[in-house]
């Protein structure tokens, strides 16, 4: 998750219920925001990977729908207790805890850590022997945008549920309607309706700040930089060159395809299923990352598949990470430097070994391979560099063009209706 989506998610739950969140508060420059017994907020690991944090008592009966619900990797929920080790969304029957075990604990750990060693495994047995009605889960990392949203929206509804509760006690009257209500596919049907509003509208206004229909072509302009690069002088009217020239141009259109005039992407609503988007703005650089991937094509033994395009300062680039599932993979990467010039990288792996390593400096006209010199390239290599490009564009699209197009979408591509 990255603080632009993070912000935008915030934002988007407040505006759908401004009395849902209470008063933003800051810790240093830390936002922090606070639903029901919950605080929530964004912190970068010392990795650098985002998380949101949820922190305080999320009650048992909340966890238990996000382990049913929500275990699916995309969603990236992490279960984090002292006294347990990190895990992806395990099961919380394991992982909660209550007020008795807290305050035992505290009294252990202020005798020593003989004491605390004694007595902590019949702690747990006690504490596994009472109700769960009483038990919570302390903290949650969420990695993704779209699990933020699932324990934003479960959990406001387990607080709404408690209220209704309340208000039916103290007047001591009965609705069955609400309470069948709680239980009817109706609500359920809501709840994801619900979501799915909040995603589409987080990712509208994600693209709206990132921009992600400008060309390379409008970038560099930007940066003003010369588009007569050495390549075109040196290159010529080289057919196999050109060939490499409008794979390229397929390739970046594939990673990025909100820059492709000549199709019809659906309407956000209709693909937020079939394809995640993950984007990030950093106003201090001026650098933008768009990264798009296939829920269904997460699971890879050694690297996922995803495609991204990063704008910088000092260019553009546009790159695709890509497990076979058969323990070989690719990364390729096209990119505009105003220091290197154009270069195309292309990597390939087996078993987490590199097994080939093309850098093609587009500009100069050099290619190095592996750990030898760099040399001229000739027109052989560039045709097998464009099938190369071919293939890779071919697997980017089963993650951005194939998911996102408007049906009636072929190779041959139609141009887009006015």
């Amino acid at each position: 998750m990255t603080n632009l989506e993070f912000e935008e998610v915030m934002k988007t739950i407040i505006k759908q219920n401004p009395t849902l969140l209470k008063t933003v508060k800051t810790q240093g420059k830390k936002p922090v925001y606070y639903l029901g017994p919950v605080a929530i907020s964004c912190n970068k690991t010392v990795t650098k990977t985002q998380y949101a944090e949820i922190n305080g008592k999320i009650p048992l009966e909340v966890a238990k729908v996000m382990y049913e619900k929500y275990s699916n990797p995309l969603y990236g929920i992490k279960i984090v207790q002292t006294t347990y080790p990190e895990k992806l969304n395990p099961n919380p029957i394991d992982y909660a805890i209550d007020e008795v075990y807290e305050k035992e604990m505290r009294n252990y750990q202020m005798q020593g850590p003989e004491i605390l060693s004694k007595n902590k495994e019949r702690a747990l047995e006690k504490l596994h022997q009472r109700p769960d009605k009483n038990k919570y889960i302390k903290k949650y990392l969420i990695e993704t945008k779209e699990g933020l949203i699932a324990l934003l929206t479960e959990l406001e509804e387990y607080i709404s549920k408690e209220k209704r509760k309340k208000g039916l006690a103290t007047n001591k009257i009965i609705s069955f309607t609400d309470i069948f209500a709680e239980n009817s596919n109706e609500n359920a049907e809501v709840k994801e309706q619900k979501k799915k509003e909040i995603l589409e509208e987080v990712t509208k206004n994600i693209l709206e700040k990132i921009h992600p229909e400008q060309s390379t072509e409008d970038w560099l302009n930007r940066l003003q930089i010369n588009q007569a690069t050495a390549s075109d002088i040196v290159e010529g009217y080289n057919p196999e060159f050109q060939k490499l020239r409008e794979a390229l141009n397929d390739f970046d259109k594939a990673i990025n395809p909100y820059m492709n005039e000549e199709i019809q992407l659906k309407e956000r609503k209709d693909n937020l299923e079939d394809v995640v988007i993950e984007a990030d703005y950093d106003a201090s650089n001026k650098k933008s990352i768009i990264k798009f991937s296939n829920p269904k094509e997460k699971d890879t033994q050694y690297y996922i598949r995803t495609v991204q395009t990063i704008k910088t300062p000092e260019g553009i680039s546009y790159a695709i990470e890509y497990d076979h599932g058969d323990g070989s993979a690719l990364q390729m990467k096209h990119e505009y430097n105003i220091y290197q010039g154009e270069i195309l990288t292309i990597n390939k792996f087996l078993y987490n070994c590199i097994t080939q390593r093309t850098v093609y400096n587009i500009t100069n006209g050099t290619i190095k391979v592996l750990s030898s010199e760099e040399i001229t390239v000739d027109s052989n290599m560039q045709s097998l560099m464009a099938i190369d490009v071919a293939s890779a564009t071919n697997l980017a699209e089963t993650i951005t063009t194939n998911n996102m197009a408007k049906k009636g979408y072929t190779k041959t591509l139609s141009k887009k209706k006015n």
